[in-house]
């Protein structure tokens, strides 16, 4: 076989083996789900959960800026409490309790995050119609407050790296006035740019090493 036929073939190919990593959509995404009915039960002063790079610090507050504990529980999600007898759910009852979700570790400052759903578990309000109003950054994205459905809300919200979402339970408009639930799960979506340029590298190094074995 002639070489310089095979190494034209060979570097030909592998650099089109690049080329083609480069040219890979830039829409490709990943899922990542937080499940926040695991971990450790009881009260805390923050939960960071992580996946993938991607980080979220969980803190909870007042209404009114104050911090408050937040609360786990195995098979319901995530909660909040100021005091030994205030319920241990997000709820509205005294001031209403948010629930602060800092987002951080993402690959670029470029790169657009993709809220897709958050889900619920209900407390114990007597009407079952639990309010609450989402923000991100500050900016509402539920006005007026949006009624839970106990399941998955979806919520195709795009936002930039180093974002703050909030959760603010809301009293609802009937009876009581008052509710009472748990953040169970968050999807985001991101762009899945570490695979691509990973595959690229290996297309490229490959390239380079049978070039040198061939001359």
């Amino acid at each position: 076989m002639n070489l310089t036929f095979l190494r034209t073939s060979v570097s030909a190919g592998l650099l089109s083996l690049a080329l083609s990593f480069v040219a890979l959509p830039a829409a490709n995404a990943l899922y990542i789900d937080f499940d926040y009915r695991g971990g450790p039960p009881g009260s805390h002063t923050s939960l960071v959960f992580a996946d993938s790079g991607f980080q979220i610090t969980v803190t909870a507050r007042k209404q009114s800026g104050q911090s408050i504990l937040v609360t786990q529980n195995l098979g319901g999600g995530l909660g909040a409490t100021y005091a030994g007898d205030d319920s241990v759910l997000l709820d509205t009852v005294g001031p209403n309790e948010v629930l602060n979700f800092a987002i951080t570790g993402l690959p670029s400052p470029g790169t657009s995050v993709t809220l897709k759903q958050i889900s619920f578990l209900g407390g114990f309000s007597i009407n079952g119609e639990d309010t609450f109003n989402l923000k991100i950054d500050g900016a509402n994205v539920t006005t007026p407050p949006f009624e839970y459905n106990p399941g998955v809300n979806p919520w195709p919200v795009s936002f930039g790296v180093n974002s703050n979402l909030s959760i603010r339970a809301t009293p609802n408009s009937v009876t009581d006035g008052q509710s009472e639930f748990r953040v169970s799960g968050m999807q985001f979506q991101v762009p899945d740019g570490g695979i691509t340029l990973m595959l690229l590298g290996l297309g490229v190094a490959g390239l380079a090493v049978l070039r040198r074995k061939l001359t």
